[in-house]
């Protein structure tokens, strides 16, 4: 736990015992049980055993709160494309007409793949762990970019086929 301030230290669990030291604040202590009457107890570095009320320490640490989380990267968006509005008429009732004919369109031309950068390493691995520490080895994480550039030009691509194709079908209503 962590002192949120200065705080006097005591030889027993309230205002009523000697104080025998002082934490400062965001000082760690490491408490090993509370009295009924709401003291944390601890030891101190010399050995001595000492109390603090629990009003003045937390479970919180200050350091882990001090540090900004990481800002995500911002994505990239496709702005987006909104129909002009027709003018208002009033609608007489409309008669069944046969489906249109679909026309056949100009094949498009095909666009180059773009080169692949050969990435660097991002990091290297750690030492696996021998069998006399106890610990186990974790395999490193290797992040592959160049998917995640893959997945991002097909989505934009898919946007675009989208918005095409909204924007043919505004054109064919335009013209009937």
């Amino acid at each position: 736990m962590w002192a949120i301030s200065e705080v006097n230290c005591r030889n027993g669990a309230s205002t009523d015992y000697a104080k025998i030291g002082s934490l400062k604040a965001d000082e760690k202590v490491i408490v090993n049980g509370k009295a009924s009457t709401g003291w944390y107890r601890f030891v101190l570095a010399d050995g001595t055993e000492a109390y603090v009320s629990d009003k003045y320490l937390t479970d919180e640490d200050p350091d882990a709160a001090a540090e900004p989380e990481p800002e995500p990267e911002p994505e990239e968006t496709v702005p987006a494309v909104e129909p002009e509005p027709e003018p208002e008429q009033e609608q007489e009732p409309v008669a069944e007409t046969p489906e249109p004919a679909v026309e056949e369109q100009e094949p498009v031309a095909e666009t180059p793949e773009p080169a692949v950068e050969e990435q660097e390493p991002v990091a290297e691995a750690p030492e696996p762990a021998t069998e006399d520490s106890g610990q186990t080895a974790e395999p490193p994480v290797i992040e592959d970019e160049a998917a995640d550039s893959w997945i991002l030009i097909a989505a934009g691509a898919a946007c675009l086929c989208v918005i095409g194709i909204a924007a043919a079908v505004l054109i064919k209503r335009k013209k009937n």
